[in-house]
């Protein structure tokens, strides 16, 4: 029983952020899984769902995330015609992007490192 209300905890958010999603299409477009993630977070933050809520449905999703990207995979396969011809372009990007996540990490790492009374990472 307990499995079936984190369940239903974790449907709720993710129908609220679809619906949230496409009410606010016509301003931004955000993904409801970003808003889906942020609305957790915030629930969370403000205790509103205790960890505890959903803590055995989030260890059992967590474990089995190499499942979730297989559609991913197919839909790349799918498409390798398409990164055949762009093979140079997205290689510079994914190296720039990597560096950038990189040194972000960094500076933020050593930011909060910082304030918690910590001299060096």
């Amino acid at each position: 029983m307990k499995i079936i209300t984190q369940l239903g905890i974790i449907l709720l958010i993710w129908y609220l952020a679809g619906y949230l999603s496409f009410l606010l299409k016509p301003l931004i477009l955000i993904p409801a899984s970003i808003i889906g993630l942020l609305l957790l977070f915030v629930l969370l933050l403000t205790k509103i769902i205790k960890l505890e809520d959903i803590k055995e449905l989030s260890d059992f999703l967590l474990g089995n995330i190499a499942f979730f990207f297989v559609p991913a995979g197919v839909g790349v396969l799918h498409s390798l015609d398409i990164l055949r011809a762009s093979w140079l372009q997205l290689l510079v990007i994914n190296l720039v992007s990597t560096v950038l996540v990189m040194i972000v990490s960094a500076y933020v790492t050593r930011l909060f490192s910082k304030k918690e009374g910590e001299e060096n990472v």
